[in-house]
């Protein structure tokens, strides 16, 4: 059987987010011994799923691992994914088509953010300046509860690791709090610095949407509030990845032995 695997990403309007994505993606291809390896977008760049499916099928893939590189198993992952990963089954049935799960709520990210916040000058040892400071952590947002779900799983997380900062949490759509009432509500508090920390991959429109929203609000407080960069495509990122590339390898070459 020859193998195959595709990384599937959200896709961007910005140049420098695809970028971004393309740029990880050659480092996860070279921690990974498939004779072919591809890379699609879901939207709003190329190339799509289905014509890195029919690459990969033309170059003699037998078996395609696909590989979402999404955070939560949301809308995206759920539907739009299936329905492409079944539309390909359908065009190719000879091919074996396997797929991975998201990154999901794991310690590795957390740790991340953790990071972003030594990056801005959080001191994140317990003592007066991290009492004076509140973190808002802004997730992207989904009407799938399984997905806001996780994110609450994420923030308890950060919540263990951290437990000397008071943290509040917000949405960018489809979710309450949306992020402009969870940025009110911060600034509200008692605490002089707000740092806040976009849950996402990569910089794209919504980073640029909330740089302007804080730019905005800057001039109306007297509170420090500090914009942390993105989890970005981490190595820490690129070990999770990899773990549930290897987990979907594993229950599917168990279940292919004894359908055999």
């Amino acid at each position: 059987m020859l193998q195959a695997i595709l990384y599937v990403g959200h896709g961007s309007r910005m140049k420098e987010g695809n970028e971004q994505f393309i740029h990880f993606i050659h480092r996860l291809m070279e921690q990974n011994d498939a004779p072919i390896q591809q890379y699609a977008f879901l939207e709003k760049a190329a190339p799509t799923f289905l014509q890195s499916f029919q690459r990969c099928v033309e170059k003699g893939a037998s078996v395609v691992t696909v590989v979402p590189i999404f955070l939560f198993s949301a809308g995206h992952v759920k539907n739009d994914l299936r329905s492409l990963i079944e539309e390909a089954k359908l065009a190719y049935p000879h091919v074996v088509i396997l797929c991975s799960e998201p990154i999901g709520p794991d310690e590795r990210v957390v740790n991340i953010l953790v990071e972003r916040l030594q990056e801005k000058g959080a001191l994140l040892y317990g003592n007066k300046n991290d009492l004076d400071t509140r973190i808002l952590l802004v997730g992207r947002g989904s009407s799938d509860k399984e997905q806001q779900a996780d994110f609450l799983k994420v923030v308890l997380l950060f919540l263990e690791r951290c437990p000397f900062f008071t943290v509040d949490y917000c949405f960018l759509a489809k979710a309450e709090p949306n992020f402009h009432e969870g940025l009110k509500l911060a600034l509200k508090r008692k605490e002089k610095n707000v740092f806040v920390i976009p849950y996402l991959l990569f910089t794209g429109v919504l980073v640029k949407r909330m740089e302007a929203a804080i730019k905005q609000i800057r001039g109306q407080t007297e509170k420090n509030i500090v914009l942390t960069d993105c989890l970005g495509y981490h190595p820490n990122i690129i070990q999770i990845v990899n773990d549930r590339l290897k987990v979907a390898k594993e229950i599917s070459y168990a279940e292919l032995s004894v359908n055999a």
